[in-house]
């Protein structure tokens, strides 16, 4: 991490110093960062999942989690005429073993933009189009995404905007599902996004597209095939303000989630000629009401229905939901307490049930 962080200053400072004078007033650098920390008490039922903890085949586990969180963060955004960027870094979650315990950093977002006029071109590795960031849910800041919000991972990419419109071509994910084929992208994937804010609302409509190919896959009858998978997704979430009270909703559906990098699951090989796909519709709704300045109080629930086609899996489903107060303690400094649940109802597996999971506590967040 040290390198990495002392790498980052180097370049920040070569950009700095090597710039005409004349051309350095023009630059405008703006460094931010935040460090989190949760605190939260954990606890888990397996239930039919068949997965126990320890020698005693129990199903239930209970436990501090006390860490500092992966997604805090450090960067900078730089501009200068038409031409920007900006650069952040991220950290792994800190699980401590023993007496010691290890951080890594990674390069979240790394971008370069060009505003050509009549809209911005950007290269390099940010947020795609499809996210749908519209939950506060703050146990591991997950914010519904996996119990029903979209979220794209990001990766490198060329990407257009032109307004409240942005298209990208994203570096596509090559996965095998565990065969023993080769994967083969045939195109970018494809996504694009387009909302419009308003005085007591907004909207945001998004989708995407992936086809990929698996080459050589041995069948059960020893024999090589090609696979194809389709995968897309198309969303939607709206904001509405009423005074102090806001409310949010969004939904969404798609086909084979996992192998385009969306948060879903991923469909299987039949062991035959083809692949059996799998679909997602996921809803979620989200209430707020801001007391003061300095205290927002928040609750919501999202959820998913996941439908197979392999004749060995059935339908699986899943919610979660949460209540919180956002305490603002000083201008850039939070607590958040928090209780959340999460259901893992059907995981279609021939279980009567899944696993169960409640957090109570909070997120202690500085911004600087």
């Amino acid at each position: 991490m040290k390198k990495i962080i002392i790498l980052l200053a180097a370049v920040a400072l070569t950009v700095a110093f090597t710039i005409p004078a004349s051309a350095a007033d023009e630059i405008k650098w703006n460094w931010y960062g935040d460090a989190r920390v949760r605190t939260f008490w954990v606890s888990e039922d397996f239930k039919d999942s068949g997965t126990t903890v320890g020698g005693n085949d129990s199903t239930e586990d209970s436990e501090l989690e006390w860490q500092f969180q992966g997604n805090s963060r450090i960067g900078f955004r730089v501009k200068g005429g038409a031409v920007g960027g900006r650069v952040e870094l991220r950290t792994s979650n800190d699980n401590a073993s023993g007496a010691s315990s290890t951080v890594d950093a990674n390069f979240a977002r790394l971008w370069g933009s060009w505003n050509f006029g009549a809209g911005t071109l950007y290269v390099g590795k940010r947020q795609p189009p499809v996210f749908q960031f519209v939950s506060g849910q703050i146990y591991d800041d997950t914010g519904l995404i996996g119990w029903g919000a979209a979220y794209s991972r990001r990766r490198g990419q060329l990407a257009l905007g032109f307004g409240g419109f942005e298209v990208a071509l994203v570096q596509p994910r090559e996965d095998t599902l565990g065969t023993d084929g080769d994967a083969d992208p045939v195109i970018p994937k494809i996504e694009a996004r387009w909302g419009m804010g308003f005085d007591t609302w907004n909207f945001n409509v998004m989708g995407g597209y992936q086809y990929a190919e698996i080459n050589n896959v041995t069948n059960d009858d020893g024999n090589n095939k090609d696979l194809e998978i389709d995968s897309y997704i198309v969303a939607a979430d709206v904001t509405f303000n009423f005074g102090p009270f806001y409310t949010k909703g969004y939904v969404n559906y798609g086909q084979n989630l996992g192998p385009a990098d969306w948060v879903g699951p991923s469909p299987s090989f039949n062991g035959s000629n083809s692949i059996n796909d799998v679909t997602r519709t996921t809803g979620g709704l989200i209430l707020g009401f801001k007391l003061t300045d300095m205290v927002t109080f928040e609750g919501g629930a999202g959820g998913y229905m996941d439908e197979y086609d392999a004749s060995d899996r059935g339908d699986a489903s899943g919610y979660s939901a949460y209540i919180q107060a956002v305490l603002q303690m000083h201008p850039g400094v939070f607590f958040i307490p928090e209780f959340s649940y999460f259901d893992t109802a059907d995981l279609g597996q021939g279980n009567d049930e899944g696993p169960t999971k409640w957090a109570l506590g909070g997120k202690w967040q500085i911004n600087f």
